[in-house]
C-alpha cells in the first residue's frame, strides 16, 4: 500500500508541476494583473508539487505539522488567487 501511495504522490508531482509550468508560460504571454496572478499561481503549484515530494518521504500529508501547514497555505493561496480573478472579471461587466 505504501508503494501505491508513493506512486500516487509521484503522479501528483508531475501533474502539479506541469500545471505550474503551464501557468508560468501563460504569465509570460499575458500583461497586467492577470500576469501577476498567473505567475503567482504557477509558483504556488510548483511549491505544492514540492510538498508532494516531501510527502513521499514522510508517508503522510498531515505529518509533520509543517507539511500540513505548507499544503494548507498553498491551497489557501490558490483560493485567494481565484477570488482575485473572479473579482477582476466581475468588475469588467
Amino acid at each position: 500500500m505504501e508503494h501505491l501511495a508513493s506512486f500516487y504522490n509521484a503522479v501528483e508531482i508531475v501533474v502539479w508541476g506541469f500545471i505550474g509550468l503551464a501557468l508560468l508560460v501563460a504569465a509570460l504571454r499575458t500583461s497586467g494583473a492577470g500576469r501577476v496572478r498567473l505567475a503567482l499561481a504557477g509558483c504556488v503549484f510548483l511549491l505544492f508539487a514540492a510538498s508532494d515530494a516531501v510527502e513521499i518521504s514522510t508517508a503522510a500529508w498531515w505529518r509533520p505539522w509543517w507539511l500540513l501547514a505548507w499544503k494548507a497555505t498553498c491551497v489557501a493561496t490558490l483560493i485567494a488567487i481565484y477570488g482575485s480573478h473572479r473579482r477582476s472579471r466581475s468588475g469588467r461587466g
